[in-house]
């Protein structure tokens, strides 16, 4: 899934770590410290290197998460760093406003992997598999959601309320629930919404 990610265009690596420092931070704010970590080690661990490379360069701002990662380990909450977890999440608006070509792109790339990742959390039935991959997804329609900011109106506001409706399918955003969404239905969803823009 992530093997070629060096290959991807820098638009798509960053809207890739996007996703899951949404997740990371969505769960570091509800107080599920080792949940975020994983998440957020996107930016800054060495594992995930390719995703990176070229993004410093366009300003990613690597030291912001570092500490981040840290304040985590040391147990620190979510609540007593606002300001940094905020800059944080414009940091990464700012990289993607820099190198973003085609937000349609992205989004198009962004509900594809979220596609892929909520096969790999959610296999069969409702329940939950892998929770990390569960969570991604969830990440990468946030960040899509994002992009979809960015797009001109007439597309805008038809694909932002889709988007939202897609979101409320995770009943409690990237929080692990005892019954999910199925993945074909979850998949129906998605690909209504990449066929219709």
């Amino acid at each position: 899934r992530e093997k070629n990610i060096e290959e991807l265009p820098p638009q798509h690596r960053l809207a890739f770590i996007s996703g899951h420092v949404a997740a990371g931070i969505f769960l570091y704010r509800a107080g599920r410290l080792s949940e975020a970590s994983k998440h957020l080690m996107h930016p800054v661990s060495e594992t995930h290197k390719a995703e990176r490379i070229g993004l410093e360069r366009e300003g990613l701002d690597i030291e912001r998460f570092e500490t981040i990662s840290r304040s985590i380990e040391a147990g620190i909450k979510a609540s007593q760093i606002t300001g940094l977890l905020k800059q944080a999440e414009e940091n990464l608006l700012a990289v993607s406003n820099r190198i973003t070509v085609d937000d349609k792109t992205v989004i198009k790339f962004l509900l594809q992997t979220a596609i892929k990742e909520y096969k790999a959390g959610v296999p069969r039935d409702k329940f939950i598999a892998n929770l990390g991959e569960y969570q991604d997804s969830w990440g990468f329609v946030v960040v899509a959601r994002r992009h979809a900011e960015k797009l001109k109106a007439e597309t805008k506001g038809s694909l932002i309320y889709d988007l939202d409706v897609l979101l409320k399918s995770w009943s409690d955003g990237p929080l692990e629930v005892d019954e999910a969404l199925p993945y074909e239905k979850m998949k129906m969803k998605i690909t209504s919404i990449l066929n219709s823009y």
